[in-house]
């Protein structure tokens, strides 16, 4: 069995809380990084998406602190503006051994206080899982072993997307990290390492993908079916605000018609190609099938089973993922003109035998 990266007390308690929450149907990650102007400015410790009834869907961070002066007052000024500047539903602040006083200041604030001696961790569950930590080292080996770092980057947009650009723009880049994986696990050798990682990878990027049009496909809930088909469609093409973006569009090709060279003919040119491109884009394949699952609850379901399996130190095999799980991996597939089959197979062939060995990860890299 391999050594489990270290990680220190505060993250301890993080991946606990992170587990608590799941166990009363959660979707939560750890450790997602607040992005301004293209620059990490801090993170959350721990981001939770709630499918409610009906349409209703909420958001909420978690910040958690385990020291024995941890500052509550600081952290509840904090998280008050966290929440507030990313537009999220609600926020929590986690510690043990909380002051009535310190209660009252976070009532005033519309914080949540969890006192840390209260919640019941399953340290199984805790124990099974790759922590963020852990996840990260594997990456960042990968691609220091490659001389790039592409993988990196692919996971942390898709992981800052979810927090700062939540629902159509997030799910655009989750499917573009998804497709840089697919691609990784098909051009890297079967079984090996590297091709594990990437299987990782690729699913908690779709995972990311899932559950951003979860929260498309509920804002269109009370529209007609072929009017709610167009809004996802849109979503998937241009993002979350997409009006904005065909505005733009049409403004760069204003500028073109008027200061280029045979600006007219260049912008008819231009615009005919941009639209043959997202006629020729398979947004309504992905459509279909997350307007379907997100209307029953499969969507959320299956986002929660892959990122689930992305973060299982024994790899599941493709097979024993979720139906829903299957399905929208699927979707994916198709949406980039992939071979289901042979994906699957290699899917199926990456499973693990034996839990995670780090050290394999460091030389692994052959393509295929």
């Amino acid at each position: 069995m391999s050594k489990a990266v270290a990680t220190d007390k505060g993250g301890r308690a993080e991946e606990g809380l992170a587990a608590h929450f799941r166990s009363m149907g959660f979707f939560a990650l750890r450790g997602l990084p607040f992005r301004h102007d293209e620059e990490d400015i801090t993170d959350v410790d721990v981001w939770l998406y709630e499918r409610g009834a009906g349409a209703e869907r909420r958001r909420f961070i978690v910040d958690s602190k385990n020291k024995a002066r941890p500052k509550l007052v600081e952290r509840l000024f904090w998280t008050s503006g966290a929440r507030d500047a990313l537009g999220v539903d609600g926020a929590y602040v986690a510690s043990a051994g909380i002051r009535e006083a310190t209660r009252r200041l976070a009532k005033r604030l519309r914080i949540n206080v969890v006192d840390l001696q209260t919640v019941a961790i399953d340290e199984t569950a805790v124990s099974q899982r790759l922590t963020r930590e852990e996840l990260s080292k594997l990456v960042g080996e990968t691609d220091r072993n490659r001389d790039s770092k592409r993988w990196r980057t692919h996971l942390h947009d898709t992981l800052a997307a979810l927090l700062t650009t939540f629902g159509g723009s997030s799910a655009n880049v989750g499917l573009r990290s998804a497709g840089y994986f697919a691609d990784q696990i098909l051009t890297t050798a079967s079984a090996s390492p590297a091709s594990q990682l990437a299987t990782r990878a690729f699913y908690l990027s779709v995972s990311a993908a899932a559950i951003g049009l979860d929260y498309v496909v509920a804002q269109t809930a009370y529209q007609a079916t072929d009017r709610q088909q167009q809004e996802v469609e849109d979503a998937v093409r241009y993002g979350s605000d997409h009006a904005e973006t065909k505005r733009r569009l049409d403004l760069a090709l204003q500028v073109a018609r008027q200061y280029l060279p045979n600006g007219a003919a260049q912008a008819n040119q231009l615009r005919e190609k941009i639209a043959s491109d997202t006629e020729a884009f398979l947004g309504d394949v992905i459509a279909e099938v997350a307007l379907k699952m997100g209307s029953s609850g499969s969507l959320f379901d299956a986002a929660r089973n892959l990122e689930m399996a992305a973060h299982l130190r024994y790899l599941p095999a493709y097979s024993s993922l979720s139906t829903e799980a299957r399905s929208f991996c699927g979707a994916v597939m198709d949406f980039f003109e992939l071979d289901r089959t042979q994906l699957a197979e290699v899917l199926e062939s990456n499973a693990s035998t034996g839990d995670l060995n780090s050290e394999a990860h460091h030389a692994d890299t052959d393509e295929v």
